[in-house]
């Protein structure tokens, strides 16, 4: 009884001494640039996914206007969609506003719009000239840009894809005030399609339960984009149960999920040839520009369904063509060893397994103490 009396003071005070420490949760970072063209210093929040951390990979970079209202929630997006193996990982680089007219809207025809605005172009040319070649050089980056921006925001980002495309791969744009300049980004939309055979890009935009122009501004473009090239992919939504404020989560879920739709492997990847998976990559290289290791999980997945059926040979195939993909990734080796030692290959798994450990061990990867565990095991299979 002395004893359960003891233990139970003991758990207690563990208990207290745990619940004691307190540490921050921490989503991101603040920094700042100064721009030369904008002549101020601009703020900057930005997200490095866990996966910066743990693996040498680049990643695909989100630009996020208005960044002080959209950070917290843009970035919990990013980290559910990709640990659901949805959307890769992505960098974040939210942009809070100093003058907001003045920067997301274009210059106008008429007098009739809001004086401080008509600077989007020289928006425009800091990104080009001073913010995205800081983020190349500062982080490891894609060559994959999206651009989301809400209300002047979404109409910057038409703006941006007609008059700058070269900047950004994709495009959100959310409740666009599309009716700026008598609806000028519409008659811009008109001329930039006429002739124009191929446009690489991808463009999701919503509209909520808001005012009449601005739902028929979005309606009208819309209709414009059905006649565009077929490399150009484009989505309308209307999002009737949404307000213009409530709109943007579900526009920013909703646009990542489908620009994102065929990202994972088919439903019947346990069953796909090494030329279907080559196949796969080739597919999402063509849309995306690039290749990203979010392919290495699901090439991995692939290898232990044909374990699971006994296919070992196969298996073993699969997952050292993805050793070749994803050369600097500890996983890939540890999941070889695996399918190596199933064959009864030990001395190879063993090699391999060394190798998850050295590179595992370099990045700090969190399953390095596996990797560990499984050349320890092979290790006595040896004898050793």
């Amino acid at each position: 009884m002395k004893l359960f009396r003891w233990l139970n003071i003991v758990f207690y005070a563990l208990a207290l001494n745990l619940f004691a420490q307190k540490s921050p949760v921490i989503i991101g970072e603040r920094t700042c640039v100064f721009s030369k063209i904008l002549n101020e210093e601009r703020a900057l929040l930005i997200y490095l996914p866990p996966h910066y951390f743990t693996t040498k990979a680049s990643l695909p970079v989100m630009y996020l206007l208005d960044g002080e209202e959209h950070f917290h929630h843009a970035t919990g997006v990013i980290e559910f969609l990709s640990r659901q193996n949805k959307i890769p990982p992505m960098i974040v680089v939210a942009i809070p506003n100093t003058q907001r007219t003045r920067d997301l809207t274009p210059k106008t025809e008429s007098d009739n719009e809001v004086s401080e605005g008509g600077s989007a172009d020289r928006f425009a040319d800091f990104f080009a000239d001073e913010l995205i070649p800081y983020v190349d050089s500062t982080y490891r980056t894609q060559p994959f840009r999206l651009l989301i921006g809400h209300s002047f925001g979404g109409l910057f980002a038409f703006h941006t894809m007609f008059n700058r495309p070269e900047l950004f791969n994709a495009f959100i744009s959310i409740s666009a005030s599309l009716w700026w300049d008598n609806r000028g980004e519409i008659r811009k939309a008109e001329n930039f399609f006429k002739d124009r055979k191929s446009f690489p890009k991808i463009l999701y935009f919503t509209i909520g339960n808001e005012g009449d122009d601005m739902v028929k501004s979005n309606e009208a473009m819309s209709k414009i984009l059905k006649s565009t090239p077929k490399d150009f992919y484009w989505k309308f939504t209307i999002l009737e149960k949404e307000s213009h404020g409530s709109i943007v989560h579900r526009s920013i879920y909703d646009g990542l999920e489908w620009m994102y739709r065929n990202w994972r492997l088919p439903e019947n990847f346990e069953s796909m040839s090494m030329p279907d998976i080559e196949a796969y990559y080739k597919k999402m290289k063509a849309k995306f520009g690039y290749e990203y290791t979010t392919l290495e999980a699901m090439t991995n997945a692939v290898g232990y369904a044909l374990m699971g059926k006994g296919k070992i040979a196969q298996a073993v195939e699969v997952l050292k063509y993805n050793t070749i993909r994803f050369p600097d990734s500890p996983n890939v080796y540890d999941s070889l060893g695996e399918a190596l030692e199933a064959a009864g290959q030990f001395d190879q798994a063993a090699i391999n397994y060394l190798i998850a450990v050295e590179r595992g061990t370099a990045v700090n990867d969190p399953n390095t103490v596996i990797f560990r565990l499984h050349y320890n095991n092979v290790m006595k299979k040896l004898g050793q």
